[in-house]
């Protein structure tokens, strides 16, 4: 994962949102700078674990002390699709497709990352930047995510999975790892939509997989 500005200039102390964006598979742009949140103060004594409930707070400032008032329980997975809502208008504005929207605990602090794809080409620097900039104002304004995290939009990557039959439909030709009751490398040489159909080539050999047998798929780069 390449990382990117956050911000033109330098960033004010107590600004919104600690985050970091990113773009995988570009060439970086140089330096990285993250911002503080302004709601807390300090980070969590508490680490949620992925899939369970993240407690929202929300601090009452006075002149000599503050106090913490518990407003919401969102789980890591309301959190996620409740920000694919926000930013998918934002994304497709851009002539961009979401392709997925995470939000992990990752080495003791929280991640969200957004996938984002171009059905026609490949994901840009400036596409990630473009994205970035607007989804970090719209989450600072709804204020859905508590506490400090890392924001990171980025493309699929060269190891992108394939999802659906379109997706082998649109990569023909490339490498790619199937697994159906046992898993296979080789190249996509023809899709067949209508009766579901993909025909891989292994070893030189041209195999033939229904696509409803395929379990997973990505692409993969050879070796």
């Amino acid at each position: 994962m390449l990382i990117s500005r956050t911000d033109k200039g330098e960033v004010a102390e107590g600004s919104k949102a600690h985050a970091w964006r990113a773009c995988g598979g570009h060439k970086p742009p140089v330096g990285s700078n993250p911002t503080l949140s302004a709601r807390f103060s300090k980070p969590r004594k508490c680490i949620c674990k992925t899939g369970t409930t993240v407690p929202v707070f929300r601090l009452s400032f006075s002149k000599k002390n503050y106090e913490v008032e518990a407003v919401a329980m969102l789980s890591a997975k309301e959190i996620e699709k409740r920000v694919a809502e926000l930013v998918k208008p934002v994304v497709e504005k851009h002539g961009l497709v979401l392709f997925d929207v995470k939000y992990k605990l990752q080495s003791g602090r929280w991640i969200l990352t957004i996938v984002i794809d171009k059905l026609e080409d490949y994901v840009s620097t400036k596409d990630c930047e473009n994205v970035s900039y607007e989804v970090e104002r719209i989450l600072d304004s709804e204020d859905l995510i508590p506490g400090r995290y890392y924001l990171e939009v980025s493309s699929p990557g060269l190891d992108r999975p394939l999802r659906s039959i379109d997706d082998f439909k649109r990569f023909v030709g490339s490498y790619a790892k199937v697994k159906t009751t046992k898993t296979v490398r080789g190249y996509i040489r023809n899709v067949d939509t209508e009766n579901e159909k993909i025909v891989i080539e292994v070893d030189g050999k041209e195999i033939t997989f229904d696509y409803k047998d395929i379990k997973s798929a990505n692409l993969e780069i050879e070796e």
